[in-house]
């Protein structure tokens, strides 16, 4: 008997924009099987993954967009821009709980910020 084993490095691994976590391969194209209640198949953004080693969150790696606040959704302009420690990269990084006490609480956390997932 012959055995393979494959090793893919873990590089250009992209989270789909969700409240539920979801990880798949930048090269991978688009996601099907998946269907709405009206039976069309839903547009599912992802962005490049980041991960803080820090205190082990993940989310996602987003650009400015040239002016304003708006965010690119350009993958390989995001990563280019990342590696040349272009000062527009901003990482986002899930943080439920925080949110969900902000809720609860009616008080804002200082460096909380919304990122609407559906829009």
């Amino acid at each position: 008997t012959e055995t393979h084993l494959w090793i893919r490095e873990l590089s250009r691994i992209d989270r789909d924009v969700s409240t539920a976590t979801h990880f798949r391969w930048s090269d991978d194209g688009t996601v099907l099987g998946q269907t709405t209640d009206d039976g069309t198949e839903p547009e599912v953004v992802a962005l490049p993954a980041v991960y803080c080693r820090r205190c082990g969150r993940s989310g996602w790696g987003v650009q400015l967009a040239s002016t304003g606040n708006n965010l690119s959704e350009n993958n390989d302009s995001i990563r280019r821009t990342h590696a040349a420690h272009d000062g527009r990269f901003r990482a986002l990084l899930s943080a439920p709980r925080e949110g969900a006490s902000a809720v609860d609480t009616g008080e804002a956390t200082a460096s909380l910020r919304w990122f609407d997932t559906v829009n």
